[in-house]
């Protein structure tokens, strides 16, 4: 067969037309191999948030829908939910969720809804952004407006009224979506059950209702009070108070010459939070017993308001005859609530003595006398046995056994030289055959002063004024400076001017030496007083006195 060169040219062209075709048939065949195999690697599961429902009825819980697309390449397990509140930074993890527990397993192309146990009454009428984490998926996060209700607690506590209690405050907002009724009270996380209002109690919106909480506050400087209603909403308040008042019990004395008298002093000090009404006074007694001795306070009507800083003493008439030398607990109560700390006290003994009178004689230091009174109220009879100076035992006690019946006072003769103790302190101290003891500190006499002579005059300008002579004994340790004059006459002092007496006194005192003696002229109007008595007291800057009364009677 004969080829032409046109044949040949044709053919050529096709061979090429083919031989193009092949290469790019090959690349597409390779380019759709190399797209196919992309396309059937995994993706990344994204979930979606298609739905919240905040309920207004329950803030204690919402529902959200979390859906994994068809398309997914797989399924997706949920492993938290959590929160946030527009203009709060907290995050709120969902730690309770049903119906199912984490990990919450999603397959594709299906949808959950997921109760979260979770409150958000706090946030109620504010955006809430709602986050779902999982694994093997990326997250999702969608925000939703919540429904408003403003719930709204006040609290008040008065010390002055009382610590027994305490006064709430609840509101509903007027733009709230729904009623509210309140379930429960808290005072410092603990439940009030006792309150003026039985609860459950509805609340309507733009209504405010109060109550009286009963739960004890002393102490509570900063008391925490919470509300709750059954919708799951919750409002609190903190704030300052005065909450404690510090009454003290700061003596209990026994009557020296009644056993029938119990005296009791309360202090209400400066730092307390409020005055108190003293309602009752209780003792309790060694062995536990109580007794209330408000109906026999005397001198003061019940309840006693006692403001702060202030102390009263309450005169009680109550026996103590035949509780003698035993513990006495006194307590204290308040119409407030409040407490006094306790004062304890024991009872006076089967016996009660004193030192009434020390006499010590710079014209005799030999000797000095002591008083010793047996109180009308002891059981029986004193028998002293011994008489202390400053320790030391003075054995010529005459007699040396004294007997003191009951009420009676017996002068006991010391014979001791206490020439070498004249200005200084001494403790004396009387003891009992039984051993009982009571003591007394005095300071023994250095000056010896005494007042001579009194004349009354009238010069010739008719100023009229007095003479006292003034004596500093031999017996005297020291010399005496002359401070103070007075005229005591008809219950009536009158303060001599030792600027205008001679010679004066003011204002650095006539030095009197031992021995020796002055006269000095005090201008005073004795004319008004005659026939009366007159007292003359002079006082040195050593502590000495001297004093003397005279009948006023000069013609």
């Amino acid at each position: 067969m004969h080829i032409t060169r046109e044949t040949k040219a044709i053919s050529t062209i096709l061979l090429i037309i083919l031989l193009l075709c092949a290469i790019i048939g090959g690349a597409l065949i390779s380019y759709l191999w190399v797209m196919a195999s992309f396309y059937a690697e995994p993706g990344i599961t994204e979930l979606a948030i298609t739905n919240a429902e905040f309920p207004a009825d329950h803030a204690d819980y919402f529902n959200v829908t979390i859906l994994n697309p068809s398309h997914s390449p797989s399924a997706a397990n949920i492993t938290q939910i959590y929160f946030t509140a527009e203009g709060d930074s907290k995050t709120h993890n969902v730690t309770d969720v049903s119906p199912e527990r984490y990990p919450i397993t999603l397959e594709r192309g299906t949808q959950t809804t997921v109760k979260c146990k979770e409150s958000w009454s706090a946030y109620a009428g504010k955006t809430i952004a709602v986050h779902v984490s999982a694994t093997d998926a990326s997250g999702a996060v969608r925000s939703f407006p919540t429904p408003f209700v403003g719930l709204s607690v006040q609290s008040y506590f008065n010390a002055t009224e009382s610590i027994k209690y305490f006064n709430v405050s609840i509101t509903n907002d007027p733009s709230s979506a729904i009623n509210l009724t309140l379930t429960n009270v808290y005072f410092e996380y603990n439940a009030v059950t006792n309150t003026t209002i039985q609860l459950p109690k509805a609340i309507q919106t733009n209504e405010t209702i109060n109550l009286q909480c009963f739960a004890d506050w002393q102490g509570h400087p900063k008391p925490y009070v919470k509300v709750e209603t059954a919708e799951g909403y919750a409002a609190d308040v903190q704030k300052d108070v005065l909450s404690s008042v510090d009454l003290l019990v700061t003596n209990i004395d026994f009557g020296e010459t009644n056993s029938s008298e119990t005296n009791i002093t309360l202090f209400n000090r400066p730092e307390s939070a409020t005055l108190v009404d003293i309602t009752d006074i209780e003792l309790t007694f060694d062995n536990g017993t109580n007794y209330n001795v408000t109906q026999n306070i005397v001198n003061e009507a019940i309840p006693y308001k006692l403001d702060k800083n202030t102390t009263v003493t309450f005169m009680c008439n109550w026996s103590w005859a035949t509780y003698r030398d035993r513990n006495l607990t006194v307590t204290a109560y308040t119409e407030q609530g409040f407490i006094s700390s306790a004062g304890t006290a024991i009872t006076p003994k089967p016996i009660i003595f004193n030192i009434t009178d020390t006499r010590f004689d710079l014209t005799a230091t030999g000797f000095f006398l002591l008083n010793v009174t047996n109180s009308p109220i002891s059981q029986s009879s004193l028998n002293i046995a011994e008489v202390k100076f400053n320790n030391d035992t003075i054995w010529e006690v005459s007699p040396s056994h004294q007997i003191i019946p009951s009420n009676t006072t017996a002068q006991l003769n010391c014979t001791f030289d206490w020439t070498n103790f004249r200005g200084t302190s001494a403790n004396i101290t009387a003891i009992t055959q039984d051993g009982l003891n009571v003591s007394v500190t005095v300071t023994l006499p250095s000056i010896n002063l005494t007042i001579m002579d009194l004349a009354a005059f009238d010069n010739s300008a008719m100023i009229a004024y007095v003479n006292i002579t003034i004596s500093n004994s031999v017996f005297s340790s020291q010399n005496a400076t002359i401070k103070h004059i007075a005229f005591t006459v008809e219950n009536v002092t009158y303060i001599i001017d030792g600027r205008l007496t001679i010679p004066s006194f003011v204002p650095s005192g006539y030095v009197l030496t031992i021995g020796a003696s002055v006269t000095v002229v005090c201008p005073w109007n004795w004319t008004l007083y005659h026939g009366q008595s007159l007292t003359v007291t002079v006082q040195t800057q050593e502590g000495a006195i001297a004093s003397q009364t005279f009948t006023f009677n000069i013609p």
